[in-house]
């Protein structure tokens, strides 16, 4: 983002004060300078005016509060110069939305607001229903996260796009692990070969903590989905379904979990 700001006062030759000036490294406020009018008219996917929408333009390390849309979906203000700057929308019910715009003369612009739907969300566990923790993670193709942990946070917000579902389940554990003390050994250059790479071999002990495992990874897996507008409207419980894999009774078989976990795969319907 660049901005751009002009200020001449006449043109006279300016005469030294005599003292010396003190140039700050505080970037000014841009939007004291906001001259350029913008017109924003904000929609949604079925072309219906949109009220209510909070309009924001940032540019540089500035951000200018412009208003809110009216009955028309429309809102007019000033802003200030500004070479890639960012129109910012939020409105209640549909996805945040940036828009790129140059503002070095007057213009409008029209934006399209994604609706968003809330979704009751059912999870799964090898065909059972599954009411322990749950972390389900959204990443969505504009770079919207969403992160709900279950079973407290059932609702999510969704609006049409790709996302990519990450699911990791678990269940109450009292895995106990006694302190151990294991030795390892390591190369190191000896006082007078060094020079010639002549290493001599030097051992250690290392203690290991006891350990006390409250919860293991029992399921989970990765997907991704495209979800329509036509889909979300219908559809009103999101529907995820993982593998279960075999409970942990050692310190191995939970890492070996964490690793099956990375090829495992989701099933996930919308109806």
């Amino acid at each position: 983002q660049f901005p751009v700001v002009v200020s001449i006062k006449k043109n006279k030759e300016r005469s030294p004060s005599g003292e010396g000036e003190s140039v700050g490294n505080d970037l000014p406020d841009l939007c004291e300078y906001s001259e350029i009018p913008l017109t924003v008219n904000l929609k949604d996917s079925l072309n219906r005016p949109v009220k209510g929408g909070r309009v924001y333009f940032d540019c540089s390390a500035s951000s200018c509060f412009l208003g809110e849309t009216k009955e028309g979906g429309s809102l007019t203000a000033k802003v200030p110069q500004c070479v890639n700057g960012d129109i910012r929308v939020e409105a209640d019910g549909y996805s945040p939305s940036d828009t790129i715009y140059s503002s070095m003369e007057e213009g409008s612009v029209e934006i399209i607001l994604d609706k968003q739907f809330e979704k009751t969300i059912s999870f799964k566990l090898g065909n059972k229903m599954f009411n322990g923790k749950v972390i389900l993670s959204f990443f969505k193709d504009d770079g919207t996260t969403l992160i709900n942990v279950l079973p407290g946070n059932k609702k999510v917000n969704l609006s049409e796009g790709f996302y990519h579902l990450e699911a990791r389940a678990y269940s109450n554990s009292s895995l106990n692990f006694e302190a151990t003390t294991r030795q390892e050994c390591v190369d190191v250059p000896t006082a007078f070969g060094g020079a010639f790479g002549i290493t001599k071999k030097e051992c250690f002990d290392v203690d290991v903590p006891s350990q006390l495992i409250s919860e293991v990874l029992v399921g989970g897996g990765a997907a991704t989905v495209y979800f329509s507008e036509e889909d979300l409207r219908k559809g009103g419980t999101l529907y995820i379904s993982s593998e279960e894999m075999d409970k942990p009774s050692s310190i191995d078989q939970v890492q070996m979990n964490n690793i099956l976990l990375e090829d495992k795969q989701l099933e996930v319907e919308l109806r």
